[in-house]
């Protein structure tokens, strides 16, 4: 997606999703089956809800931007953008988030 917003809901298989200058909405309804998730954005936040006990294994790098999440992982600082990594319950879906120029926020539900 160029220019625009990008919203995607009730999503259930692998997903790879791309915006610039746009936010990105996205969210899933299981993991279960899914082997990974692909999300990028240049000017835009990201925004990804997921099942509420998710199993998943996720990395999300941020260069001018901040990255929240409500589930229990950490997010570290560095000299030039932010980064997570963590598993989220006994692993699984490969989830791979990256911005450029935007928030990221990580969450159950929207």
């Amino acid at each position: 997606m160029v220019n625009g917003k990008l919203t995607a809901h009730d999503l259930s298989g692998r997903a790879k999703l791309t915006t610039v200058n746009g936010s990105s909405n996205i969210a899933f309804r299981t993991l279960d089956n899914v082997s990974e998730v692909k999300i990028s954005a240049v000017n835009g936040s990201i925004n990804l809800a997921l099942p509420a006990s998710p199993n998943a294994e996720v990395s999300a790098s941020s260069v001018n931007g901040s990255i929240k999440t409500d589930f229990p992982m950490q997010v570290e600082s560095k000299y030039v953008g932010h980064r997570l990594t963590g598993t989220l319950g006994s692993g699984g879906t490969r989830i791979e988030l990256s911005n450029v120029n935007g928030s990221t926020h990580i969450g159950p539900g929207m």
